[in-house]
């Protein structure tokens, strides 16, 4: 019983820090641009419109990436606790796979956000 409460812990902490992150970024940004807090890119700290843009952005990603993280979370416990029931060094391992594969996946809107703010700033060069 031990060995699932881990394997659980382990696994649904990531998906759960980032829906909580998300909302909490995404409901109260940072108001003015720092290096301390924040989504804190070069781009995003070119102004305070694609400061104001990229704070509310990350933490919507992260909400959505959060949720679905947490529902393949969830399946990947249950499975683990079904299929290698007694098999506590490998799912042990294959929960800290499934953690390290879940932090690689908050960094997609990381480059999501970017990727918008470049295109915000290519069109007002245009205008």
């Amino acid at each position: 019983m031990l060995e699932i409460l881990i394997n659980a812990v382990m696994v649904l902490f990531a998906p759960i820090l980032f829906i909580i992150a998300g909302a909490i970024q995404k409901n109260h940004p940072p108001k003015n641009i720092n290096r301390t807090v924040g989504f804190r890119t070069a781009l995003s700290m070119e102004s305070q419109e694609a400061w104001d843009y990229a704070n509310k952005q990350i933490g919507v990603y992260w909400v959505k990436v959060g949720i679905v993280e947490l529902i393949v979370s969830v399946i990947a416990v249950i499975l683990l606790t079904v299929l290698l029931k007694g098999m506590f060094t490998t799912t042990r391992m294959i929960a800290t796979f499934i953690m390290v594969i879940e932090v690689m996946g908050a960094m997609i809107p990381v480059n999501m956000v970017n990727k918008e703010l470049m295109q915000m700033k290519k069109e007002k060069s245009e205008m």
